[in-house]
């Protein structure tokens, strides 16, 4: 399972609402997935993390 703890300091509130989508997405990626959805899920998400500077983990 992946690590989704994130920790809020709302300093950027639209970069703390992505944060949080994005490690609601990540738990229903894990759970709903087949194996090649969540391979393409797994770029965009990492993806979306270097890009947006986000504290969510990158998936492996």
């Amino acid at each position: 399972m992946f690590k989704t703890e994130i920790t809020t300091d709302l300093k950027d509130p639209k970069k703390s609402f992505d944060e949080l989508a994005l490690a609601r997405c990540c738990v229903m990626a894990t759970e709903s997935l087949d194996p090649d959805e969540f391979s393409a899920f797994m770029l965009a998400h990492n993806s979306l993390v270097e890009r947006r500077k986000l504290q969510n983990e990158l998936i492996d």
